[in-house]
């Protein structure tokens, strides 16, 4: 397949474009607690930028600070920001690449911790997901003074923007913020001139246009993003959107970025979309704006693969695509696909690891890219001498670490107990809907490929064979071990454990009651319903899925529910015989039928050879699960390092 159409030239206003592939707005939480741009953030911008992207659009960037919306979140509100934002636009700049701020305001989407007093909104409604991160928090409705002065916020941020030397600027009027929140009937129930009916919500975005353009002229480009649809009853639809559409370009805007949802809508899935989503689920709606404007047209949301972005632009469903977190997973995504490299491009997996932590309130990370945000501290550096170095497990850890040591010049074995490279990430693949892991490991083992590491599967590592093979380093990367509680009849010939059931090891008969209700749980659990097996799930915390995100957990939920799937909470098992399990809850006891027990209760790291290897070899590096388990974000981040330092 060829790219022609995605390598074209584009235009925005009086902009020129290199290609139609846009880097969108991504909050990342790097910046320092005053807002001001880090090295860290022009580190990854340079990265995507000089990766052969056609645009960046430069984070969301708070007006003022009662807009903040996340704790290290990036600011416009003050002319002392101007200074690190004139070298964020020129490092871009270096690269030949179009650059612009999203200018923000979250209005009822923060709360005190975030924004340091009262959040404001055009109407004391609140967020009900601000409300369920501090339950006493509720905004205040802004005067009709305020909201002109609001206005004005916006303006002088656009200024700074053009002041700092970027090339256009994009307003944030999308997802539930400040903007959406006056434009949607949902959220606007004001009786002033900013509300009251279509023209009175349009109001404030009208102001904000007009304003903007008295400071920076008529020549300069002006964007906005816009929520195509809420998915919210009473709120923004398509057809609510066009109409709004239609008045912005007639005010002037030169291009319209369109997404979809609010905070409260989030949990559906097409926002950030998680595996569990179809690709592409907002373009239908940017194709529809197309219709009622002349201006170009930007669509994003999981359009993740080069083929669909293609075939987007050259069916005209949008004049631009925004690729996003493509870009995180790898910045020269573009550049990749422009020289026909496809296979070596590191693939965004949807896993949500980055929103996840971005919606705690932690820094960005990608799951399968460790070097975002790190480009500086993880640099592939070759090395003066090759080293002979061993690596133990073939997992996302002990991959990650085999390929970059030897892309740094050492000479690297990798050895792998089992048949298949992958580790845990094969079987979290296995439960509907998480497939697109596969894709990481296979990028893994192109890697070692290409890298030229040498790879021994069915062939465990022990000390004899470090012995027979003197290695100078080895980096053992063995991952876990199923935890086994210490409960009455867990040792019966019907308790069998989740990881040998997704490898089809095991039989299992119904009912079936899974023991453990985290992702693991829930993910065998799915599984084993698909198949048409009667499944229950025993947790003994308040809910289940309590360590996945918000859209994931919730879609989840839902698919389990439609399955037929039967969850108890707060139900501690403290026995298990033939006939199913005993549960204690608040002193009392209960029986839970079923045939077979699944354990998904927790690992433990396997410390087995690292133990009996010590005192062998000069250098020796324990990385992933065989440290303590945890994310696969944290194991490939560990292998990387270790690669690194080797």
């Amino acid at each position: 397949m060829t790219f022609e159409k995605m390598f074209e030239e584009g235009h925005i206003g009086t902009m020129k474009l290199e290609n139609r592939i846009v880097c969108p707005p991504m909050v990342r939480n790097w910046a320092s607690e005053e807002g001001l741009v880090t090295d860290r953030l022009i580190n990854n911008y340079v990265a995507i930028a000089a990766g052969g992207v056609g645009m960046i659009i430069v984070e969301a960037s708070y007006i003022h600070p009662i807009g903040k919306g996340f704790v290290n979140q990036l600011g416009i509100y003050d002319d002392k920001c101007i200074e690190g934002l004139k070298a964020l636009a020129v490092a871009i700049h270096n690269h030949g690449v179009k650059a612009g701020v999203q200018i923000h305001h979250a209005g009822r989407q923060t709360i005190p911790e975030f924004c340091g007093g009262q959040p404001v909104a055009p109407s004391p409604k609140p967020c009900g997901i601000m409300k369920f991160l501090d339950p006493e928090y509720s905004p205040r409705e802004l005067t009709t003074e305020e909201v002109g002065l609001m206005a004005d916020c916006y303006a002088e941020a656009a200024r700074r923007n053009k002041d700092a030397g970027f090339d256009f600027v994009e307003i944030h009027g999308a997802h539930g913020y400040l903007i959406t929140q006056f434009l949607s009937p949902y959220t606007n129930e004001r009786t002033d001139k900013y509300g009251g009916d279509f023209a009175g919500r349009m109001r404030f975005v009208l102001e904000i246009v007009e304003k903007i353009r008295a400071k920076v002229g008529p020549d300069y480009p002006v964007t906005i993003r816009l929520s195509g649809s809420e998915f919210m009853e009473g709120g923004i639809d398509i057809a609510y959107t066009r109409k709004i559409v239609q008045e912005l370009d007639k005010a002037g805007i030169d291009a319209f970025h369109i997404s979809g949802e609010i905070y409260e809508s989030y949990p559906q899935g097409r926002m950030i979309p998680p595996m569990a989503t179809p690709a592409a689920p907002l373009v239908e709606l940017a194709t529809a704006v197309k219709e009622v404007t002349s201006k170009p047209v930007i669509t994003v949301s999981k359009i993740y693969r080069p083929g669909l972005v293609e075939d987007v632009l050259v069916k005209n469903q949008a004049d631009f695509v925004a690729i996003g977190r493509s870009l995180l997973a790898d910045p020269e995504w573009p550049k990749k696909v422009k020289e026909g490299r496809l296979g070596e491009i590191n693939y965004c997996i949807t896993c949500q690891g980055c929103i996840d932590l971005l919606f705690s309130q932690q820094d960005v990370r990608c799951t399968v890219n460790p070097w975002c945000g790190r480009e500086e501290e993880l640099e592939i550096k070759p090395v003066p001498t090759a080293k002979k170095v061993m690596v133990a497990g073939g997992g996302p850890a002990g991959m990650e670490a085999a390929w970059v040591a030897a892309q740094r010049g050492h000479q690297v074995t990798l050895y792998e107990k089992n048949h298949q490279l992958g580790g845990q990430m094969v079987l979290a693949a296995m439960p509907p809907t998480r497939d697109d892991i596969n894709v990481f490991t296979r990028y893994q083992i192109r890697q070692l490929a290409k890298n030229g590491v040498s790879v021994i599967t069915g062939k465990e590592v022990t000390p004899e064979l470090v012995n027979e093979e003197k290695p100078d380093v080895i980096i053992i990367a063995t991952g876990s071990c199923p935890t086994k509680p210490d409960i009455p009849g867990v040792d019966g010939t019907n308790v069998v454990d989740a990881r040998d059931v997704l490898r089809g090891t095991v039989r299992c008969r119904s009912p079936i009651i899974v023991a453990g209700g985290g992702l693991v749980g829930c993910g065998v659990a799915e599984w084993l319903a698909q198949k048409g097996e009667k499944v229950k799930i025993v947790e003994m915390l308040e809910n289940v899925a309590q360590d996945m995100g918000l859209n994931d957990m919730m879609m989840l939920l839902d698919r389990l529910s439609k399955l037929g799937v039967e969850i108890f909470t707060k139900k501690r098992i403290t026995k298990i015989d033939l006939h199913g399990v005993t549960v204690e809850e608040e002193g009392k006891a209960e029986e839970i039928a079923g045939e077979t027990v699944v354990l998904a209760m927790g690992a433990r790291p396997d410390q087995e050879l690292t133990e009996a290897v010590k005192g062998q070899v000069l250098e020796l590096y324990t990385v992933g699960d065989s440290v303590e388990p945890r994310k696969s974000m944290d194991a490939i981040y560990e292998g990387a390092k270790a690669g690194c330092q080797v």
